[in-house]
């Protein structure tokens, strides 16, 4: 700072100092003005700053108080009253001067609100603390203003005393201390203190006698101050309050505005809580002692009263009283002493709006306004409602008398009639009063409109209502009025027009719940017609009601206008006698009286309840509450409790209920329910079989906030609620995540109903954040289970809870705990509990199912189980039993066949000398003796080899002994196992063996010629084969056998292997064993592994497991384009049998929820495993996330399986790795019945009326059969119903139901069904049926039913006896019908019987006589026409072609009707076509005598055809004026040449069949000149023999030639110039027929004489042509279209040629272009663009082609184009440099040109001698450039280093890269150029 600046900024200072005002007072904090609570005026405009920023940094100039609190509380200082010229301002407190420097209280800046800038702060404050306040302006002076300082003190002592004036004040002295003077009263206990002004002179009584809290015992003591607070007190009280009681009340002398402290107590202690009643009884002589009155008459006395109030309004005011008038209703009110009836004969009367006002303003006043009579006084004046009016009434200028105020009121008309407000006060309220006949309000002629009333009387005139609303409950209600009633309590109320006031003579009243709304029908709650007795004709109704509910109240007129009434409702509340009448509780102690009571409620629950009364407990929280009676206070000796959960079960079902429930030592009751919060449950006590007694129900609820009072929680979501609780402390250490404090923690029980898997969660997104635990045992000493924190499940709230897969035993009760993490965590939540039971232990799947804790032979459960034994399972490496010993190590499976290898001889029997006798055959006949071996035993891993057979002989005689006998020994193989059978016996092997004499009782042995080698999972069958004659031969046999034998032969009766005991042969155990080696053909498949080794399974759930499955060579299902979703690998596939036990539509999954996460392949099959074909397939179709299974199953719907039928399952992975455990789940559901064949009429009496179900076997229950037919509702109306339940479909797939009069067949279900047959009518099978016959279920008759009483329509059929009207959908007439599936009309009647034929409903035989009835039987079914199927179509040809259709089925072919707004397409026949011209096909029905036709085209092979063309209705219905039946088809479709189309024609509907015809019309291409056939150039084969003529017309007359004729069979082609020039036409051909031609120009729509442009008939000149042929030229201009018409000469048909040729105007074209961007030299590469400017030679369809001369593609385009091109050298090994010359050749119609640019030289970097190459020749070249004055073409490709400089290091550089491996390749150039 410059001297001269310091020095300036010093004087400023100085002058500041000098001359500013002196230190004002309070300008400091030792200054400060001393205040307390109240009210201070400031000024901060002339203060200095001090004080500390650290609190505020913006205080400016200040001023400081001192305040001293008057009484602990909160204090509040505050500026924001804001009264003066401060409009901003700035508070601290601080503790004292000492601290305001630095550490304040509390401070503010602008904390009053956005309105202005002003501040203000609250701290908690100390009775005769003294706090510094430093109040100043926001960063300089403020200004005026006042400081506001009030204290809300603590009511515990005197100074904090809660100001009162009169009226209830609320109280809690439970947790007070105790002050005052025991001197007043020593027993007071902790108090409250309350400080009232009295508002006026008078008795002022203070009293706590109301009760209405907690507190039973209180003490009263007022005193005149605080200050007194310690001794003297005006009044005290202790149990003033009455013998009731030990309550108090004080009553004193108050004078007004004074302000009296009330101590109030409890009796030596806590008291609680409670209402402290103020009440003041002031002196009439002043305005606020005022008596209230209303309308009627006071006494008064003004003798003794003083005088007050203004002279303003009546200076003669003398000796007054004062009385406070409330109007009841709005009107004139007269307040009058005019009846003189005292002592007072001069008074004066003056009316105020307010004591406020009564020293000034008067409303209204009088002196002598009463007449000369007498100098009374009275004035009238506009009063309203409620309001009150204050009355000074005195004597004349001195004291008065005794006398009568008078007040009465008058009111205008009721005039507003819908306030609820008696507004002329005459006791009648809105519609009630006459006065509001006619008003809008009370229109209540509709129900909408009810007027609301309560119990009275209510008028009503119905003489001119309309009738709005039901009157099924009394048909006589007509014009009717409507009232809405809302009772005030529960009871009975009686509802009439009995008074009969008015006109009206005759009502009825009826009574609707009002809740429904208005009522549309039946269904009121009470009516009456004449219910009012002898005397008249009026109604009366009565009913029970419930408060708060409303009813609907219709009057009306009995059959007509009624008239003016009133209608009274009359209420008999309930008592507490009743369920009705409860009296409401809660938990507590509550007195009753049962003596006197009557007797409700249900035996069932208790038969000895006697005299009883009535409670309404509503729990205050979730748990269990508890009903006792056990207390017993009074004269109740024996109780009976029963608890409901409302009234309106209280006949029946109760929630609990006891009789003697308190022990031995009496006969009380009591009862425990569980109760939930908010819920009101009805509680029924009384005596037990009569009166009881007096006595107290106790009523105690123990919550879930203690163990104790755990409340059940069970499977599902659970609410909860820990509003309030206070919490147990319980905190268990370890959870999973982050547990909090478990506040306010609830508790609750669950007892899983067995072993099972169990998730607990608190899942709840409108929750709060929990903690969770569940515990074992008691709450004694619970154990923990398990406890979590914060899961924060998805979906839940923020911090949510979760116990997953907790394995509890069923049966066991497990305690939840349920708090909150922080301590504001509580409320009401959702606990949610999924149950998943645990299956006994599988002791062959790896896992612990029961969840013991043991998995599998570890499990005790498993000890006897097979897979638990190490003998049997000795090959699968694990220790079964558990003794440390694996497999063949095991002693246990030394005798194990895999443990001994695999042996050389099999053998069943234990010796191999044959006994003497007992071996069983045949005599002489065929024989066989068998024995089987199962190789699956073996340990022969690859299988065994039958190298010989050995068997016993018992006898040998042959007929020739010399020869001996020969027998066969034959070996086949068993597919089955198990029991031998032929039928599953493949022979292998059979080789001779012959038997001499001597043989017998040897055992021989015969080695195979050639062994029978097989898999080592097969069953071999091993036979002697004799095959008869007269040598004898007997097998030798044994004493014991291991297994069967068997004998078979089908002479003796055994056609199978039969065991020799099964016949009575014991002893035949025939001796036949096999040698063998382990020499088989492997090991057999895994079960399921293949096709051939499928599983077997069955309906329901089968487990399975693919584990080391190998992939079928079967083909893949993902392959056949039918499987319905992803298709995977079908890896490691499995394959299982399943046969059908039942028939039923089959539905197959792989859906798992056991755990197993196998994602799945499926596929079905029919046929067998040689001939597979595929049904369905399916790889994640069933991928439901809700449903349980893993995240991809599969499902795939087989269709119907009969029982018996085999389907052959497979199931792989869809991915390689996807194998293992799953279940495969199969379903058959029968599909229900159908209708089959009816019969509802026959000639005579209809004798024979049946109808038929066919279907699989399953019962009919629920079923019913119904007819619709009409009624007296119209259409629509039920007929009859047949109810089918009990009666069930057996085996043979058809069931009958028949009248007892039946002759065709024996009915299954005899009723009486009296089918109508005079109609349309519809026959219906449904299920669950509610409706009955005569119900009409199209009340408004428009073919739709309105009503539906049945879940579901199975089958129907409408029988016709007239025709569907395709417009409405519906019957053309008579009855309407209510099926999509229609038959008849047979002729003019309805079919009397009808049957299913093909799938589609048929007329059948009317005369049973014929035969054709098949009840109980398949239909008959006439046989189909030829043409039934497309492979038998009949060849149609055009013209007019047969169609007959009757008893036609309905082909597979699909049939899009949609595509031409077709029909059923019903017994459909076919024909065929084939084209012989490319043309247009036309197709028609039209036949006046046809029936209502489908009709469609299409190509392809039969069974695999492509509709193209379709008709369902042509034209309108009219029969195209009458030409046609009123319903055909027709349609044209463009058709190929050698194409064959296939026609099928069927009924709009089933019901359509019979004969119609089918007429085909064609039209060939070109046969007319919109359907012209493009030609171009050359010759075109003209071919007119389908052709017609097109009507064009020709001008012959500018034909050259001669014989020019038109209206011949003419063909049109289009051709278009492709360049200028001439064309010329020529029919010659000499094989042609003579034609004409010309040539036309315009639109081929309307061509005119005048677009001809050229023409020939006959002409000459050229050779090899026909005598007669056309040749014609014309100028032709490029682009456009000419049509050229081809005809024959006076209508000749046939085929020529025509040829065209065009001789086009051009020239050669030249070629000429640009090569922009060319140089001779480049390096690398280089962009050019050529542009054309080649000339086309006047062909604008010339074309240029570009050759870039560098082996590039050529390029073709038009001329004038420009083309980019890069010629550049591929940077590779051994690249080189090249030459390139483009080049352009223009091509025209004429020729060709062709052009080559200059040659453009490509180097390579580094080719400075240009020789194409980059090499060490290169280097010299520079070498000499530099040193011996050389040149070179391109100056840059020796830059090599891309330094921009050609010189010594490029040469290094260059040497480097051809001589030194690694070393860097040459820098490339950024450009081509050769100049640096």
């Amino acid at each position: 700072m410059s001297v001269s600046r310091f020095y300036m900024t010093i004087a400023t200072i100085l002058a500041v100092v000098l001359v500013g005002p002196t230190m004002y007072a309070q300008d400091d904090c030792s200054t400060a003005a001393a205040v307390g609570e109240g009210a201070h005026a400031y000024d901060t405009s002339g203060g200095t700053t001090s004080g500390a920023a650290a609190c505020d940094g913006d205080m400016g100039n200040d001023t400081w108080f001192a305040y001293t609190a008057s009484c602990n509380g909160d204090a509040t200082i505050s500026t924001c009253g804001q009264t003066g010229t401060d409009s901003d301002s700035v508070l601290i407190v601080y503790d004292s001067c000492a601290n305001a420097n630095g550490t304040c209280i509390t401070s503010d800046d602008d904390g009053c609100g956005a309105s202005n800038f002003m501040s203000g702060v609250t701290f908690a404050a100390t009775a005769g603390t003294t706090y510094m306040v430093q109040l100043g302006g926001w960063q300089g002076p403020g200004g005026t203003g006042t400081l506001d300082i009030s204290l809300v003190g603590d009511p515990d002592v005197c100074c904090g005393a809660v100001a009162v004036g009169e009226g209830a004040h609320a109280y809690d002295t439970s947790a007070g201390t105790t002050s005052g003077a025991a001197a007043c009263d020593g027993d007071m206990g902790n108090d409250t203190w309350f400080a009232y002004t009295a508002s006026c002179n008078g008795d002022a009584t203070i009293s706590t006698c109301g009760q209405t809290g907690t507190d039973s015992d209180s003490v009263l003591i007022v005193y005149d101050s605080c200050a007194n607070a310690n001794g003297t007190c005006i009044t005290s009280d202790d149990d003033g309050c009455g013998a009731s009681n030990f309550m108090s009340g004080v009553t004193f002398a108050a004078t007004a505005g004074t302000t009296y402290m009330v101590q109030l107590g409890g009796w030596q202690g806590p008291g609680g809580t409670g209402t402290l009643d103020i009440s003041l009884v002031g002196d009439p002589d002043v305005c606020c002692g005022a008596v209230a009155v209303g309308e009627g008459a006071h006494a008064y006395d003004t003798s003794a009263g003083t005088t007050s109030g203004a002279a303003a309004c009546d200076g003669d005011m003398g000796n007054d009283t004062w009385f406070a008038y409330t109007a009841s209703c709005n009107g004139d009110a007269t307040i009058s002493t005019c009846g003189q009836t005292g002592t007072d004969s001069d008074s004066v009367l003056i009316v105020y709006d307010s004591c406020a006002n009564a020293n000034g303003t008067c409303i209204t006043s009088d002196d002598d306004g009463c007449g000369a009579s007498n100098f009374m006084s009275g004035v009238t004046f506009a009063a309203t409602a409620g309001t009150t009016y204050m009355v000074q009434l005195g004597g004349w200028q001195g004291p008065g008398g005794t006398g009568t105020l008078d007040i009465s009121l008058v009111s205008p008309a009721e005039t507003n009639c819908g306030d609820g407000i008696d507004d002329d006060c005459d006791g009648l309220t809105d519609c009630d009063d006459s006065d509001c006949a006619g008003s809008i309000d009370c229109s209540n002629d509709d129900c909408s409109g009810a007027y609301p009333v309560g119990e009275g009387v209510h008028a009503y005139d119905t003489s001119a209502g309309t009738t709005d609303g039901p009157t099924d409950c009394d048909a006589d209600m007509s014009n009717d009025h409507w009232f809405l009633y809302t009772p005030s309590a529960n009871g009975v109320a009686t509802i009439d027009t009995c008074a009969q006031t008015g006109t009206d003579s005759d009502s009825v009243l009826i009574v609707y719940d009002g809740a429904a709304g208005c009522p549309t029908g039946a269904g009121c709650l009470a009516s009456a017609d004449d219910g009012c007795g002898a005397s008249g004709f009026m109604s009366s109704v009565s009913i029970g009601v419930e408060a708060g509910n409303t009813y609907l109240i219709q009057v009306g007129g009995w059959q007509g206008p009624g008239g003016t009434g009133d209608l009274t409702i009359g209420l008999v509340p309930c008592t507490t006698d009743a369920c009705c009448g409860a009296a409401a509780v809660g938990e507590g102690a509550h007195a009753y009286d049962t003596s006197g009571g009557t007797t409700s409620g249900a035996a069932s629950c208790d038969g000895d309840m006697g005299n009883d009364t009535w409670f309404a407990y509503t729990a205050s929280g979730t748990g269990s509450a508890t009903f006792s009676t056990c207390g017993q206070t009074g004269s109740d000796s024996d109780s009976v409790l029963i608890v409901y959960d409302s009234c309106a079960n209280a006949n029946g079902a109760c929630l609990g209920s006891a009789d003697d429930g308190c022990g031995a030592s009496g006969y009380m009751s009591e009862v425990t329910i569980a109760v939930t919060g908010g819920t009101t449950y009805m509680v029924q006590l009384g005596g037990w079989q009569g009166p009881g007694g007096t006595g107290t129900l106790d009523i105690s609820l123990v919550t879930p906030a203690s163990c104790e009072g755990a409340v059940a929680m069970v499977d599902g979501a659970n609410a909860f609620d820990t509003t309030g609780y206070p919490g147990t402390g319980t905190a268990p250490t370890g959870c999973t995540n982050s547990y909090g404090g478990n506040a306010a923690d609830g508790w609750y029980t669950y007892t899983p109903a067995a072993d099972g898997l169990v998730d607990i969660n608190t899942c709840d997104a409108t929750s709060h954040d929990t903690d969770l635990a569940l515990y074992e045992g008691d709450c004694s000493a619970p154990i923990l289970v398990a406890c979590d924190g914060d899961s924060g499940a998805t979906g839940c709230q923020q911090y949510s809870s979760a116990l997953n897969g907790l394995i509890l035993t069923g049966g066991v009760t497990y305690l939840i705990n349920i708090g909150g993490w922080g301590g504001g965590d509580s409320g009401p939540g959702t606990c949610n509990i999924t149950f998943t039971p645990l299956a006994a232990e599988d002791c062959n799947t790896p896992g612990d199912e029961d969840g013991d804790g043991d998995a599998d032979c570890a499990d005790s459960d498993c000890v006897a189980a097979p897979a638990c034994l190490e003998a049997g399972n000795c090959t699968d490496s694990i220790d079964n039993d558990g003794d440390g010993l694996f497999d063949c190590d095991d002693p246990d499976c030394d005798t194990d066949a895999s443990c001994i290898g695999c042996p050389t001889a099999l053998s069943q029997t234990p010796q191999t000398v044959p006994e003497a006798g007992g071996s069983v055959w045949c005599p002489n006949l065929e024989n066989y003796w068998a024995r089987s071996y199962d190789s699956t035993s073996l340990n022969c891993p690859n299988g065994m080899r039958v190298t010989s057979v050995s068997f016993g002989i018992q006898t040998a005689v042959a007929a020739d002994p010399a020869a001996g006998q020969s027998i066969d020994l034959e070996i086949y193989l068993d597919s089955s196992g198990g029991v031998a059978n032929f039928a599953d016996c493949t022979l292998l092997s059979s080789e001779s063996f012959t038997v001499m004499d001597a043989m017998a009782g040897t055992y021989q042995t015969h080695t195979l010629a050639t062994p029978v080698a097989l898999q080592g999972c097969q069953t071999v069958v091993v036979a002697i084969h004799y095959a008869g004659g007269a040598d004898v031969f007997r097998p030798g046999v044994a004493l014991a056998e291991t297994a069967d034998c068997y004998l078979a032969s089908t002479p003796c009766g055994l056609p199978d292997f039969t065991p020799p005991y099964a016949i009575g042969f014991p002893q035949s155990m025939f001796i036949i064993d096999l040698g063998i080696d382990d020499q088989g053909t492997g090991p057999c498949p895994i079960a399921g592994d293949e096709c051939s080794s499928a599983i077997a399974v069955t309906e329901g759930s089968n487990a399975f497991d693919t584990t080391g499955f190998t992939d079928s060579a079967d083909a893949d299902p993902g392959d056949s384009g039918i499987c319905t979703s992803s298709f995977g690998a079908n890896a490691s596939d499995g394959w299982f049998s399943y046969t059908a036990s039942v028939s039923g539509d089959v539905v197959i999954d792989t859906c798992d929820t056991t755990g197993n996460n196998f994602d799945t392949d499926l596929s079905g099959y029919a046929g067998g495993c040689g001939s597979l074909n595929l049904i369905a397939c399916d790889g994640d179709g069933n991928t439901d996330a809700t449903s349980g299974c893993q995240a991809y199953d599969s499902r795939i719907e087989i269709g119907t399986v009969l029982a018996g039928e085999t389907i052959l399952i497979r199931v792989g992975g869809w991915g390689a790795a996807d194998q293992g455990a799953g279940t495969l789940t199969i379903t058959s559901t029968p599909p229900p019945p159908a209708l089959s064949e009816i019969r509802i009429d026959q000639g005579g009496t209809d004798t024979d009326e049946y109808f038929e179900l066919s279907g699989f076997a399953q019962p009919l229950d629920g079923l019913s059969y119904i007819v619709i037919g009409d009624g007296a509702g119209g259409s629509g109306t039920i007929e009859s119903a047949t109810d089918l339940t009990g009666q069930a479909m057996g085996g043979s797939g058809f069931w009958v139901a028949g009248e007892a009069s039946m002759t065709l067949a024996t009915p299954d279900m005899v009723t009486s069904l009296g089918f109508e047959n005079s109609d349309n009518v519809t026959h219906m099978l449904v299920r669950d049926f509610t409706g009955a016959s005569g119900d009409d279920l199209d009340t408004d008759d428009d073919g739709i039913l309105d009503v539906e009483p049945w879940s579901e329509v199975v089958d129907s059929v409408a029988l016709l006896e007239n025709e569907i009207d395709p417009g409405t959908g519906n019957t053309s007439g008579g009855d309407l019908v209510y099926s999509s599936t229609t038959v008849g009309p047979d002729g003019t009647f309805v079919p009397g019987h009808v049957e299913i034929c093909n799938a589609e409903w048929s007329i059948a035989d009317f005369d049973p006589a014929a035969g054709t009835d098949t009840p109980g039987a398949a239909n008959s079914c006439l046989a189909p026409p030829d043409n039934d199927e497309c492979d038998t179509a009949f060849a149609a040809a055009l013209g007019p072609n047969s169609v007959y259709n009757v008893s036609a089925t309905d082909s597979a072919d699909p049939w899009d009707a949609a595509a031409c707004a077709g029909g059923a397409m019903a017994a459909d026949v076919w024909h065929s076509w084939t084209a012989t011209a490319d043309g247009t096909l036309t197709v028609s029905t039209c036949d006046t005598g046809g029936f209502d036709t489908d009709s469609s085209l299409s190509v392809g092979a039969c069974g695999a055809l492509t509709q193209i063309a379709c008709s369902g209705d042509a034209g309108t219905g009219d029969g195209n004026g009458g030409a046609c039946q009123p319903w055909y088809s027709e349609y044209s479709a463009a058709v190929t040449s050698g194409t064959t189309y296939y026609f099928r024609n069927g009924g709009w509907s089933a019901a359509d069949q019979g004969e119609t015809n089918m007429e085909l019309s064609f039209s060939p291409v070109g046969d007319n000149p919109c359907d012209a056939i493009v030609v171009t150039d050359g010759v075109t084969v003209v071919d007119n023999t389908l052709a017609t003529n097109s009507g064009t017309d020709i001008d012959t007359t500018m034909c050259d030639g001669t014989f020019m004729t038109q209206g011949g069979a003419d063909m049109w082609y289009s051709y278009t110039a492709a360049v200028d020039g001439t064309v010329n036409v020529h029919t010659c051909d000499i094989a042609g027929f003579d034609t004409d031609a010309s040539v036309h120009l315009g639109d081929c729509a309307a061509l005119t004489i005048a677009e001809q442009i050229a023409c020939n008939g006959d002409s000459t000149g050229l050779i090899d042509c026909q005598n007669y042929y056309s040749d014609l030229e014309f100028a032709a201009t490029a682009g456009t279209e000419y049509l050229i018409r081809i005809d024959g000469y006076n209508g000749a048909q046939g085929v020529t040629n025509m040829t065209i040729t065009n001789t086009p105007d051009a020239i050669d074209p030249t070629a000429n272009f640009v090569l922009s961007g060319y140089s001779e030299f480049s390096i690398n590469f280089r962009p050019v663009t050529l542009t054309d400017s080649s000339d086309n030679g006047g062909d604008e369809t010339a074309t240029i082609t570009v050759d870039w001369g560098d082996g590039s593609p050529t390029e073709t385009a038009a001329l004038g184009s420009s083309l980019p091109h890069v010629y550049q050298i591929a940077l590779v090994p051994g690249a080189a440099g090249f030459l390139a010359t483009p080049s352009v050749t223009v091509n025209n119609i004429v020729g060709s040109n062709t052009l080559s640019g200059d040659t453009l030289t490509i180097l390579l970097i580094g080719d400075a001698n240009n020789d194409l190459n980059s090499d060490a020749a290169d280097v010299v070249t520079v070498l000499t450039y530099l040193y011996g004055g050389g040149s070179y073409n391109c100056y840059q490709v020796a830059d090599l280093n891309g330094d921009e400089y050609v010189d010594l290091g490029d040469v290094v550089y260059a040497l480097y890269y051809f001589f030194v491996t690694g070393s860097d390749i040459p820098v490339l150039p950024s450009n081509p150029n050769c100049d640096l």
